[in-house]
């Protein structure tokens, strides 16, 4: 067998933290969510012009759009203690908050599935009753 490093048991230690990566999924991330809260208000219009009564999730989503501000701020704290922990060489902080913009990012494609999805819906509504 050929000689290997002790593995570490430190956790910080246990994968390389891609500052980059992270910076641009927490990037992506709040423009997501800022592009969420232009674009769904205008759907509001439209869906007024159906006249028909819209899907829960469709409803909720117009009533509820303001969700993605807190998401855009989380982001926002998170690009922010991203730069903190870069500067400051803070490299455990920068290994948990690389992990976080992971989440960050998966919650925002979590999102934007749902938001299509409550978007769709009175288009296909409104087709199976035609």
């Amino acid at each position: 067998m050929r000689n290997q490093p002790p593995r570490s048991t430190d956790r910080f230690s246990s994968e390389p933290v891609s500052f980059a990566r992270a910076l641009v999924v927490t990037l992506v991330s709040a423009a997501i969510y800022a592009y969420l809260l232009v674009a769904i208000p205008s759907f509001r219009d439209l869906f007024q012009g159906f006249g028909a009564e819209l899907p829960a999730p469709t409803r909720w989503l117009l009533q509820n759009y303001y969700a993605a501000t807190i998401l855009l701020v989380g982001s926002g704290v998170l690009l922010g203690l991203l730069i903190y922990s870069k500067i400051g060489g803070n490299d455990p902080l920068l290994q948990y908050l690389s992990r976080a913009s992971t989440w960050c990012f998966m919650i925002s494609a979590a999102f934007v599935l749902f938001v299509v999805i409550a978007i769709y819906l009175p288009v296909y509504k409104m087709g199976s009753v035609v």
